[in-house]
């Protein structure tokens, strides 16, 4: 990689290096050689030339992360959650999704690792493997989910997550920027519990955005 190369997206490396907040994010704003540099990486990851070098270059390294560069499963191969959740199921769930996540709204062509199917009431607490019980989610939001469905609000109320098969994203969630700002109850803890807005998300949501990847409102 050439020295020249190195400055128009360096400068987003420092910004998160060096600590940040998902406001902080939002009113910053890299400069167009930063973006253009960002998706000339993604456009040729998925070309297959990025060179072994640049693959072991630690800037390239961070930004192929956030960019959502790792190499991808084909198109609706999930990763497997459940025996009894076949192919067939899980392409009318991802299929029903657009597949975009259904909590953090990324499309699967911007993410970084395998797209998963959600049990929406955990197995665990008794959910089916029925399609009106199953989202389709990021491995992030699914991880940090993991099989609770509901938590403690700020007033110590228990509150249900938001459900992607009886709600309307929109009811809860509004886009400000890059930031998924909740505006129920059910919102804020479904936010908080799934880290929507953990800095390096936001991070990423506000390149996707720059580069025409994610919705702006």
């Amino acid at each position: 990689m050439s020295d020249a190369a190195i400055p128009s997206y360096l400068e987003i490396i420092d910004f998160i290096a060096a600590g940040t907040t998902p406001q902080a994010v939002v009113d910053y704003h890299p400069s167009a050689e930063a973006q253009q540099r960002v998706a000339e990486l993604i456009a040729r990851e998925k070309e297959g030339g990025l060179s072994p070098e640049e693959k072991r270059n630690w800037i390239t390294s961070w930004i192929w992360n956030i960019s959502s560069g790792w190499p991808k499963r084909a198109p609706g191969r999930s990763r497997p959650v459940a025996r009894d959740v076949d192919h067939t199921v899980r392409r009318l769930v991802i299929e029903r999704a657009r597949r975009r996540f259904e909590y953090c709204l990324a499309h699967e062509d911007s993410a970084g690792f395998p797209h998963q199917i959600d049990h929406i009431i955990s197995r665990k607490h008794g959910g089916p493997s029925e399609i009106e019980n199953l989202a389709y989610s990021c491995v992030l939001c699914n991880r940090y989910k993991g099989t609770d469905n509901a938590s403690i609000d700020r007033s110590g109320r228990t509150i249900r997550f938001f459900d992607p098969r009886r709600d309307s994203w929109d009811g809860h969630f509004k886009l400000q920027g890059p930031v998924i700002q909740p505006v129920t109850a059910v919102g804020e803890v479904t936010a908080r519990l799934l880290r929507l807005n953990a800095a390096e998300r936001v991070m990423e949501r506000r390149l996707m955005q720059a580069l025409g990847r994610y919705r702006k409102g």
